[in-house]
Parts: structure tokens; C-alpha cells; sequence
């Protein structure tokens, strides 16, 4: 037998070995399964589940990804490879269970023969055996020998007809002979490739999933407010609360989302894709910090280790990798690659193990993919390329990074699908408040009334504080702050106040600690507190370095300095360590990362020494000395991502300045001003924030009030009794009021309107849950703060869910009007419409039962006037098409912008619907098809040339 070009004489030699193992063994296999399985379900999968106890669990936790898939698809067991078959010969012959020693005992059994044949398969996933002639040979008549044995060991098993036995015996030999003296065509040789890929791949499903499930044990703990309880430490399963994720926030703009169809399920994470139906490589989850985004990638991958079940799509994938890009460094693809499983890795040669890995359909959760520095973060673009096109990525990124890592993703031609943490939903903070205070006393179970009692004091906060507990960080604060001073988190109503409250608990816990271990009386805490203050202040010094450099850890230096500190202080330097930062010499405790670099707790902490550290500077400083001079800013200013962690810094300044100093803030308030303005605060929510944090301090106030210009816009929590207060004293001539949830959640919403009473400012009110979503509350109260107090109130913009009296008293002011709508107010619209001389545009979210006939609704009374027409219609089905048709002919012959949102039609329905509008002699500028169904680029061409013949000249569809 002559060599081919490019494989060795020993390849092919170790080729007919692996192509004899795996072709005729899988025959072996699946013809001892024949014989000895007693099943008569009418499929493997149900054959498995009639099992004893048997459940999906077990199923995800038996079969890997492909295996289950080659299960659920019905395939014959003949077409399955050794491994698979081995599995279901364990579970469904009716031989000794899995874990019996028989399987691989030395013995005359079928159990331990089956098991030499499995072994024998897994030699070949390892690197390439070189054999010789005379190597080969023997190895083949082992081989022989050992199917032989085998089948005849079955054949007394399962008491199979001798002939049978006889027949396969003799097949066997043939096939073996046959090959041993065959030449090696092309396609053997492919066959070969394929085999010891597929082999390899088993394994390193094999290995790696055993070395996953290791890493997510560890993974999958969190601390419980490292700050206060030291060790605490509970699986993510008993403090994760699912936040509320939406899409992001350019999408929903551009497409008009409404808010169901801008949300998006926790356990859908996976299966979500862009509103146009593309399927993402890369799924990004932007949060503000503390929002939890570490949480949730915790908790997915303690639900791939229990029941994957519950997050759908994940069941597809091989392996569900995991990466902590925070202190992660690679230079090459194959750093990264063998970073992922270094135990797996180290068995595999390098180039096999990234082969292998890039055949498999894999996961890859990464948190905090923008820490990655630039050399890693271009390895890991580069790994994104060679992967398999069914792998995905999941990965975290700061809000302020997300843009711009989005793009770079996009420039490597992979389509990114961009997702927003808001925070904990309001009917959800008293789950997480009963299970906070649950992981830190378990011997005491709150009860209903404590959770009330601290609910109601987090929303009498002011409205700023309310915005950052959608925070699960700042929430849990909170929640432990009331079970240890609760007199004193009554009374703080800042966020610095509760971040400064909770800093006091700890020193609190430290110095009783270090006066417990030296046995020192009460005379020497004052000597410990002030030693302490020393090093504080020395840890607080080097966090803002570390702020300004762009930094969250403290590196070796600043680690020996830290531990020459507390060696002159006389400080134990193990516990200063464990006590105010993330690091422990105990290596039990699963805090110690690296021991090259120790990070501060969280973002939150190191935000807030580094203001400390300021505060306490600027204390003692001449007047002269300026802010920045701590800061040490540069020319050009720091990137995005720096700024904003600087401004958050600063807010934590103001409001301790406002605390501890009062009247350095006074005398700063213009060199504060200036240095936001530097740092990118721009919009007047932001200004608020700042404003808040100071308690309305009026210097500062007139200060930022001179930034504001003439024209507000002003969001959600902004919308606070400070807004009321700052309109009182100064009108702004155009003032913008957007809400995104219940009107009711703005406790002072009402405050504010009535500060613009009887003034010139012009307003816009949008309450949009109210135009989206909401069935019971209107909208009328609002319009009547607004229409009593001034009947020429110059209202501009409307958005929200009036009644038909309310409708009648619509000032004629109006420009644009956002309505929810019911047929049965569209008299009384009707009947204001011609009264609203300078209306622009008219949006109606059109809230209409398929029950209502046609011919009841009437028509809109536009006169002929040229507003702009958009029109929403909802959920319409195969069933409804008509009539949907018929209603929009009713309300109008031509509209600007016509929507269907989460419709269940197909081609054909979008086809009918379209007709429907042609023949009702509709026009229609824009259409937007919202469905739940899958519609492929050909039928959107086909629906596209149907909306051409009624005047469309802008078609999205979105998948939704």
C-alpha cells in the first residue's frame, strides 16, 4: 500500500485502526442494543422517561447537547456514535447500573466488554497513535477478539438465536479483513479526520464540562454585603431577583416600542433577537453600576449547573464557557482558548485543543468584557471570528462603554443585539429586601410587616434616592443598614448618606474588632479609631489614583504600601485587607483573586473613598487649593467611561460636603459647576442629581441654575419636589416632562405642574405608561392640574389615556397628541379635533376588540387638515385580518404611519392585510409589521411590493 501525499505510511496504518473501531464497533453496539433493549415506547426519549424517577434534569444531565438533539429528532440508534450508545446501553438493557464497578472490573461480563470498546474509542480523541505494520495488525486482531467476545457474550445475554450471533460474527470478521487490506481512498481518510474530531469533541465535552461545573461552584457564591457580614457567603439562587431588561434605548426610539415590546424576559435572554428577527453572535448587557449585571450571569450559569431547562436555547449548546474579563489577560487566540479550561487545555496539544474547541457550538458568558485591555480585547475579537457560526456570546459591559463596544463588534461583521438592565421592578423589591435580610440572619425570618415597614421608608426617600434603589446593591444597603441603625437610616436621605452610614457601621465592626483582639478597654478606642482614620485615609488616597488612572484594583505597590501602613500603625494587615477590600491570605475564603492585584469590593467603594479622601483634603486646605489639583486631571480629559465614574465621584462629594462641611461646599459651589461641566453633565436631569445630593444647597443651586438654559428636559426621578421648588424661583420658558411607568411612582409630578401654573412656560406632558399599556388609570387628573389652574396653560406635547370629558378640555395649544384610545371616546375627540387649530400630528395607540363592528367606528374628523396621522393597532391574528382592514378604512383613508405591534401573521396574513387596505381604498406612507412569527427576507420582498400599489414608501418589519 503506497503513501498519499501528505499522510504518513504509520497514519494510515493508525487510520484502518481508528475507521475499524469506530465503524464496526458502532455496528457491535447498536446491534447488542437491539438484541437487549426490552423498551417498546415508540422512541428513545420516551423509552428513558419511563424510567424509575427518571426526569429532564437527568436527561440534560446524561446527554450532552448533541446527544439530546439526536434523541428529540427521532434518530436511529444505528446512526448514533459509541458514546451515545454506550450511555443508552447502561440505561435501557437492563444491564448493571452506570456507577457498578462491573463496567470496569476485569471480567468475563458484557458490562466490563462493552466498557473496553468504549475505552478503546476514547484512545483515539487523544493525539494521533503512529503505528506500524506489524502494530497495526495486532492491535486489529485485539480488536477482532474483543467484538467477538462481545457478541457472544450478548447473544447469551439476551438469549439471542445462535445464528444471529454466527452471522454478525461472520460480518464482522469480513468487514474487519477487508479493511486491514484495503488501500486508503480520500474518502477513508476523511472519514478518519471526522472520527477523531468527533472523538476529541466528546471528550472535551466530557473533561470540560466536568471542569465548568467546578468553576461554577465557585462562580456561583456571592457575598452577602461584604461590607458589614465577613464570610457570608449564600449560592446567587438565594438573593437573585430578576431585574427588568429591555431593549436598548436608540431601538426604542427608532421603532416606537411600546413598553411590552421593549422588555424582555430574563429566562428569553438567549432566545431574543433584533426586532427585525436577526439572530445575534453577541447578546451585550449594559447597567449603571451596582444595576447587578454580574448577578445575572451568576445566576444563568447556576441554572445551565441545576436545570437549564429554565433559560431557553441553552439546552443547545455543547459547553457553556465563563470569563471574568476584570483580571484577565491574554496574547493570543490561544491564550484565550486554553484561559477558558487550563485543566482541559493541558491535556489536549495547543493547536488540537483550539481546533476542537472551535468545532463546538458553545456559550461563552463574559462579564465585564470592557475591562479587557486593548492587546486582549483585540484576542478576543479575533476568537470571536474562528468560532463555530452556531456559538454565541454573552457578555456584560458598562453603560457607558456599550456604544462603542457594540460598534467595534459590528466591525468584525457579527450582528450584536444590545440589552438595558433598568433595575429591580417595583413588585419585586420586597422579594429581594425578605431574601437580603434572610442570607444575613438566617435564624430570623422577616415577616410581612418589617418588609412594609421598609418598603415605606425607601419611598419616602427623596425621588433621587428612589431612582438608585432600582439598584439591587444600594437596595440591599439599605436593607442591612435598617436591621443595624434603622434610627439613622431613617433620617438619611441622600445616597452619600446611605453609602456614609454603612462606611460608619463597618469602622463601627473593625475597631470593636481590633479592640476585641488586643483586649484593650473602652479608654482605647479613641487611639484605634484615630489609627484607623490614618489608614482609611491612605486607602482612600490611593483609590482616587486609581480612579483617575482608570484602574479598580490596588496593585503590588500599592498593596506594599497599604501593609507598611498598618505595620506603623501597629494594624493587623491580613485583616485591614480582608475588612475593606476584596482580599483574604485565607484561601479557603474564595475572595483572593490574584495575588498580583486586589480590587476594591465593588465600583460603588471605590467611588466613595475616593471622594472621602478628597473631602478630607479639601478640609484642611488653603482656599486656593482647587479640586482638580486632587484629581490631577490632564488635557485631554479621560475617556467616556472615566468621566463617568468622576461624576458619580463628585456626587458623592457634594453630598458629603453638604454633610461634613457645609461651608466649603458654599464657597466652591462655582468651582464645582465648572468642573461637572468638564466632566460632561449636560441635561438638566443630570444637573438635578447634583442639586439633590446637596439638599438644594442655594449657593450650588444658582449655580447650576445658570447652566439650564431656558429649555428642560426632564426625566422619570428628576421630576422631583426639588424641580417644584428650583420652577418657583425661576421659570423656564420651555419645560419637557417624560415618565416611563406609573404616573403615581413621581410622588411629586403634581407639585410640579402646579409650580408652572399662571406662568408663560410651555409644556409637554408624556406619561407614556398610560399611552402604552395601561387599561384601568387615566390620565385626566394631570390634564386638570394643568387646565384648571391657567385655561390658556400653553400645553404643547400630550402623550397618556384621557377620558371623553377629559378629551373636551384638550387647550388648543396643542401641537402633537399621543392618545390611548377606546372607540367609545372617539366621539368626544371628534368633537375637540377642529377646536385644536395648531395640532401637527395625531398618534393614537388604538385599544379596539376584534368584537367591535367596523361600521360602529367613526371616522376621524381631520377636516382634510395636513396632520400627520400615526395609527397602532394590536394583536392581530389570522382571524382578524379583515376585519383589521376594515377598521382602518373606517378611521381613515390615508395615514402617515400605520403600525401592527406583536401581530401573529404569517406571509400570507400580512399579504391579506395589505390587500384589505388596497381594496378599502387606504394610503399609506409608512408601515410597520410587528410580529411574532418568523418572515423570511423572500416574503418581506413579496409584502414590500404589495404595500408599493397603496403608496408605502418605508417598510420595517419587526419580530417582536
Amino acid at each position: 500500500m503506497g503513501s498519499m501525499p501528505g499522510v504518513r505510511l504509520q497514519d494510515h496504518h493508525h487510520l484502518k485502526y481508528t475507521v475499524s473501531l469506530t465503524r464496526v464497533g458502532q455496528q457491535v453496539y447498536s446491534t447488542v442494543f437491539s438484541w437487549g433493549s426490552t423498551a417498546t415506547h415508540a422512541s428513545i426519549k420516551d423509552a428513558l422517561y419511563s424510567l424509575p424517577n427518571y426526569n429532564s434534569a437527568k436527561f440534560r444531565k446524561d446527554f450532552n447537547g448533541a446527544q439530546r438533539e439526536k434523541i428529540n429528532q427521532g434518530d436511529p440508534v444505528a446512526t448514533f456514535d459509541i458514546s451515545l450508545t454506550y450511555k443508552l446501553l447502561q440505561l435501557l438493557c437492563g444491564l448493571k447500573e452506570a456507577v457498578d464497578p462491573a463496567w470496569v472490573t476485569p471480567a468475563d461480563t458484557l458490562e466490563y466488554f462493552l466498557h473496553n470498546i468504549k475505552s478503546l474509542r476514547n484512545e483515539v480523541a487523544h493525539d494521533t497513535l503512529h503505528l506500524t505494520a506489524e502494530e497495526m495488525l495486532n492491535k486489529m486482531e485485539i480488536l477482532k477478539d474483543l467484538f467477538i467476545k462481545t457478541i457472544r457474550k450478548a447473544g447469551e445475554v439476551f438469549s439471542v438465536v445462535p445464528a444471529k450471533v454466527d452471522t454478525l460474527e461472520k460480518s464482522i470478521t469480513t468487514q474487519l479483513d477487508a479493511i486491514r487490506d484495503s488501500p486508503v481512498p480520500l474518502s477513508t481518510v476523511d472519514e478518519y479526520n471526522k472520527e477523531v474530531l468527533t472523538s476529541r469533541k466528546l471528550r472535551l465535552i466530557e473533561e470540560g464540562g466536568y471542569e465548568l461545573t467546578q468553576t461554577y461552584d465557585n462562580v456561583c457564591e456571592l457575598s452577602v454585603a461584604p461590607w458589614l457580614v465577613s464570610g457570608q457567603r449564600v449560592n446567587v439562587e438565594a438573593l437573585f431577583t430578576p431585574p427588568t431588561l429591555r431593549r436598548e434605548q436608540t431601538q426604542i426610539r427608532q421603532r416606537q416600542l411600546s413598553l411590552e415590546e421593549s422588555h424582555v424576559a430574563f429566562t428569553d435572554i438567549l432566545r431574543v433577537t433584533e426586532c427585525d428577527g436577526t439572530e445575534p453572535h453577541v447578546t451585550l448587557i449594559s447597567a449603571l453600576s451596582g444595576m447587578g449585571k454580574s448577578t445575572l450571569l451568576k445566576f444563568l450559569l447556576n441554572k445551565v449547573k441545576t436545570n437549564g431547562n429554565t433559560i431557553s436555547n441553552v439546552d443547545g449548546f455543547d459547553l457553556v464557557l465563563y470569563l471574568e474579563c476584570r483580571h484577565s489577560t491574554f496574547a493570543s487566540v490561544e491564550d484565550m482558548a486554553a484561559f477558558l479550561l487550563p485543566r482541559t487545555a493541558a491535556s489536549f496539544h495547543s493547536p488540537e485543543f483550539q481546533k476542537t474547541l472551535f468545532a463546538l457550538d458553545f456559550l461563552l458568558v463574559v462579564d465585564d468584557v470592557d475591562e479587557l485591555d486593548q492587546t486582549s480585547f483585540s484576542v478576543f475579537l479575533d476568537f470571536i471570528r474562528k468560532v463555530s457560526p452556531a456559538s454565541r456570546f454573552l457578555a456584560t459591559v458598562s453603560r457607558e462603554k456599550a456604544d462603542a463596544l457594540k460598534q467595534k463588534v459590528l466591525s468584525i461583521h457579527k450582528n450584536v443585539l444590545l440589552l438595558e438592565i433598568e433595575g429591580i421592578p417595583e413588585d419585586q423589591i420586597p422579594v429581594m429586601l425578605h431574601q437580603t435580610l434572610s442570607c444575613v440572619s438566617p435564624s430570623v425570618r422577616p415577616g410581612e410587616g418589617d418588609i412594609n415597614q421598609l418598603r415605606d421608608l425607601i419611598r419616602s426617600k427623596r425621588p433621587f434616592l428612589q431612582e438608585h434603589l432600582k439598584s439591587p446593591e444600594i437596595l440591599s444597603l439599605i436593607a442591612l443598614s435598617w436591621t443595624l441603625a434603622q434610627e439613622r437610616i431613617n433620617a438619611s436621605v441622600t445616597v452619600t448618606e446611605v453609602v456614609m452610614l454603612v462606611e460608619d457601621l463597618l469602622i463601627h465592626k473593625v475597631v470593636h474588632k481590633l479592640m476585641g483582639s488586643s483586649g484593650a478597654g473602652p479608654c482605647a478606642q479613641h487611639a484605634i479609631s484615630s489609627k484607623l482614620q490614618t489608614y482609611l485615609l491612605a486607602l482612600s488616597g490611593m483609590a482616587l489614583q486609581s480612579l483617575v488612572k482608570g484602574k479598580y484594583v490596588l496593585d503590588a505597590e500599592d498593596l506594599e504600601k497599604l501593609t507598611e501602613k498598618c505595620k506603623s500603625l501597629e494594624l493587623p494587615e491580613n485583616y485591614m485587607m480582608s475588612a475593606f477590600l476584596n482580599h483574604s491570605t485565607d484561601p479557603d475564603s474564595g475572595l483572593c483573586l490574584t495575588p498580583r492585584v486586589v480590587p476594591f469590593p465593588r465600583t460603588l467603594t471605590l467611588l466613595y473613598y475616593a471622594a472621602w479622601y478628597a473631602v478630607q483634603r479639601l478640609r484642611v486646605a488653603p482656599p486656593s487649593t482647587r479640586i482638580r489639583q486632587f484629581l490631577k486631571l490632564q488635557t485631554p480629559l479621560p475617556n467616556e467611561s472615566q468621566m463617568n465614574n468622576l461624576r458619580v465621584m463628585m456626587k458623592y462629594l457634594v453630598g458629603m460636603l453638604i454633610v461634613l462641611a457645609p461651608k466649603e461646599l458654599h464657597s466652591r459651589a462655582r468651582e464645582v459647576v465648572d468642573l461637572l461641566k468638564e466632566l460632561g453633565v449636560k441635561t438638566t436631569s443630570q444637573w438635578l442629581e447634583y442639586v439633590e445630593e446637596a439638599k438644594e444647597e442655594q449657593r450650588l443651586t444658582q449655580e447650576i441654575m445658570k447652566e439650564l438654559g431656558e429649555e428642560w428636559e426632564v426625566e422619570e426621578y428628576a421630576i422631583s419636589l426639588t424641580l417644584a421648588n428650583i420652577i418657583r424661583h425661576r421659570k423656564p420658558k420651555r419645560l419637557v416632562l417624560t415618565t416611563l411607568h406609573n404616573p403615581d411612582n413621581y410622588c411629586h409630578l403634581q407639585e410640579v405642574l402646579k409650580s408652572c401654573a399662571n406662568t408663560e412656560t410651555t409644556l409637554s406632558l408624556h406619561l407614556y405608561q398610560h399611552f402604552w399599556s395601561e387599561k384601568n388609570d387615566v390620565s385626566d387628573r394631570f390634564l386638570r392640574t394643568i387646565t384648571s389652574a391657567n385655561p390658556q396653560y400653553k400645553l404643547e406635547h400630550f402623550a397618556g389615556r384621557l377620558t371623553g370629558p377629559a378629551l373636551l378640555t384638550l387647550p388648543s395649544s396643542l401641537q402633537r397628541l399621543a392618545l390611548h384610545i377606546t372607540p367609545s371616546s372617539l366621539g368626544s375627540l371628534n368633537e375637540v379635533l377642529p377646536s385644536l387649530t395648531s395640532l401637527q400630528m395625531l398618534y393614537l395607540n388604538f385599544d379596539v376588540p376584534t368584537s367591535t363592528p367596523p361600521s360602529s367606528v367613526p371616522p376621524l374628523n381631520l377636516q382634510g387638515r395636513p396632520i400627520v396621522l400615526s395609527v397602532d393597532l394590536w394583536r392581530i391574528t389570522e382571524d382578524s385580518v379583515q376585519w383589521c382592514s376594515d377598521i382602518a378604512g373606517v378611521l381613515s383613508k390615508h395615514y402617515t404611519r400605520l403600525v401592527l405591534r406583536r401581530s401573529e401573521l404569517n406571509k400570507d396574513g400580512c399579504s391579506k392585510w395589505v390587500e384589505g387596505l388596497r381594496a378599502g381604498g387606504v394610503t399609506v406612507d409608512a408601515i410597520v409589521l410587528g410580529s411574532t412569527r418568523v418572515l423570511t427576507p423572500q416574503d418581506r420582498e413579496h409584502i414590500h411590493n404589495l404595500t408599493i400599489e397603496i403608496g408605502c414608501k418605508d417598510l420595517k418589519v419587526m419580530k417582536v
